[in-house]
């Protein structure tokens, strides 16, 4: 079942998102793994890696801030 995005902040895809975009927001000098930002958020690790994937893919992440994979070549 698809969950919509919280009522009071339509321009985000999930809440998931608004948790991993702010803490980058909120620590732009921390690089972390995403396992780490999985722990740290209380997020599943899948969840984490699909997000960051496309904050990547959008421009809003550059790689130096994600983990090489499908969505990162570094």
């Amino acid at each position: 079942m698809k969950v919509m995005p919280p009522p009071l902040l339509p321009i985000f895809r999930s809440e998931s998102q608004v948790k991993l975009l702010t803490w980058m927001l909120l620590h732009p000098d921390t690089e972390d793994s995403i396992s780490g930002l999985a722990e740290r958020l209380g997020l599943p690790w899948l969840t984490v890696q699909r997000e960051a994937g496309r904050l990547v893919q959008s421009g809003v992440l550059s790689c130096g801030k994600c983990v090489p994979g499908p969505t990162c070549s570094s």
